[in-house]
């Protein structure tokens, strides 16, 4: 990971001690002395940990959790049910399959 690069990465949801349904965000950089990490909660968009981020960077990161919510929560969703999770793999591989079989039949009626 170079200097600039970021990743992102989320939880399945779970809950917190009050019982709410949320997600842990964490941001993570390399930074002069080593990785800085911020620490996000959703549904709430906010950061509620973080070593090495700027105020406006933390505005900037929580910005990006309003923006991208319901993305992000409807990703969670997939990995918080791994059965949801292995069918929407499989009906990906299936669709694939059938676009090439379609495809090929397609080109074969044309010859």
């Amino acid at each position: 990971m170079s200097d600039s690069d970021m990743t992102m990465t989320y939880s399945a949801i779970v809950r917190d001690k009050d019982n709410k349904k949320v997600v842990h965000v964490e941001f993570k950089r390399n930074g002069k002395d080593g990785p800085q990490i911020a620490k996000g909660l959703l549904p709430d968009c906010t950061i509620i940990s973080h070593n090495g981020y700027s105020t406006e960077e933390i505005a900037s990161l929580e910005e990006y959790l309003r923006g991208n919510l319901y993305f992000l929560m409807e990703k969670a969703k997939v990995i918080s049910n791994p059965l949801k999770w292995l069918w929407q793999k499989l009906e990906d591989r299936a669709c694939s399959i059938i676009t090439t079989v379609t495809f090929a039949l397609y080109v074969e009626y044309l010859r």
